[in-house]
C-alpha cells in the first residue's frame, strides 16, 4: 500500500511529537516535520522513527510561523525537495495568559499570525496539491477494480484547536479568538473541499499536559483538574491516539469540531 505523506507542524515537542510517534507506529505514512526552532529535537524524533522503520521517509524543516515570508520559503523548499503533504496536521501554536489591555500590539499580532494566519496560509498552499492527489486516486480506482477501496481519505486536513475556541477564556482572549477563528475556518473549508472528498476537521482539546501549561503552578493545575470530571489533564499520547483514529475515519466525517476534554466543558 502506498504510504501517505503527513505534515505535522509543531512536531518537536508535546502534542506534535506524540502525534509523530503514534502515526509512525502504524507504518502507513511518510512524514514532513516542521518546527519553529529546536532542529535537534526534530532530528532526534526523525532518527528514532527511521531506526524503528527504515522504509519510512522523514523530512525536517524549520520555519517561523509568525512570519508569512518564512512560510512561503518553507513551501518553496518542500517543492524543491519534491515532498508535499497528503495530510496536513496544523498543530503549531503559542499561548499568552494576561489581561487584554496589558498585551502589546506585537504580542497580539504574533499570536494571531502563529495560531491562525499560518494555518490559513498553509492550507491555501496545500489545497491544490491535495485536490490533484484525490482526483488521481479516484480516477485510478475507477479504472482498476483490483485496487483496494478504503473509506479513509486520500487527503485530509486536521487542525488542533482548543475548547477555548468554543467557549472563551478570561485572560486568554486573543488565544481564544485564534482558536475560534480556526474552528470557523475548519467548518468553512470543509464545505469547500467536500466535493473533492477531502475532510477538514478540528480536535478541540481541553487541558493537556504540555509545556504550554508549564506556566501554571501545582496549585493552579490542581484547581483546574478538580473541575474536570475525569479528574486529570489529558496526556499528549491520548491526543495523538485520537488524531490517529480521525485520520482513518471515513471522509464523510468533515466540518466537525471534536471536543476532547474529559467532560470538562
Amino acid at each position: 500500500m502506498k504510504r501517505q505523506i503527513v505534515m505535522i507542524t509543531g512536531a518537536s515537542r508535546g502534542i506534535g511529537a506524540a502525534i509523530a510517534r503514534k502515526l509512525a507506529q502504524t507504518k502507513r505514512y511518510h512524514f514532513i516535520f516542521i518546527a519553529h526552532h529546536q532542529l535537534g529535537k526534530l532530528t532526534d524524533i526523525a532518527t528514532s522513527i527511521r531506526q524503528e522503520d527504515p522504509s519510512c521517509q522523514v523530512q525536517t524543516y524549520l520555519t517561523d510561523f509568525a512570519n508569512p515570508t518564512a512560510i512561503h520559503s518553507l513551501w518553496e523548499n518542500m517543492q524543491k525537495d519534491f515532498v508535499l503533504p497528503d495530510i496536513l496536521i496544523n498543530n503549531a501554536g503559542i499561548s499568552h495568559i494576561g489581561l487584554l489591555q496589558e498585551m502589546s500590539p506585537l504580542q497580539m499580532q504574533t499570536l494571531l499570525q502563529t495560531n491562525l494566519q499560518s494555518v490559513l496560509e498553509l492550507c491555501r498552499l496545500c489545497v491544490p496539491h491535495m485536490i490533484h492527489q484525490t482526483h488521481q486516486r479516484s480516477n485510478a480506482k475507477a479504472f482498476d477494480s483490483h485496487l483496494p477501496h478504503s473509506f479513509a481519505p486520500a487527503c485530509a486536513i486536521l487542525n488542533i484547536s482548543s475548547v477555548w475556541g468554543q467557549y472563551g477564556a478570561s485572560c486568554e482572549t486573543i488565544y481564544s479568538a485564534t482558536k475560534g477563528g480556526l474552528n470557523a475556518f475548519t467548518k468553512a473549508l470543509a464545505k469547500e473541499l467536500a466535493p473533492s472528498h477531502i475532510p477538514v476537521n478540528a480536535l478541540a482539546c481541553g487541558m493537556v499536559d504540555t509545556q504550554m501549561n508549564a506556566c501554571l503552578n501545582d496549585q493552579e493545575r490542581k484547581e483546574i483538574c478538580d473541575q474536570i470530571p475525569f479528574g486529570r489533564e489529558a496526556t499528549c499520547e491520548e491526543v495523538a491516539t485520537m488524531v490517529s483514529l480521525l485520520l482513518q475515519a471515513p471522509a464523510y466525517l468533515t466540518g466537525q469540531i471534536i471536543t476532547m476534554d474529559g467532560g470538562w466543558i
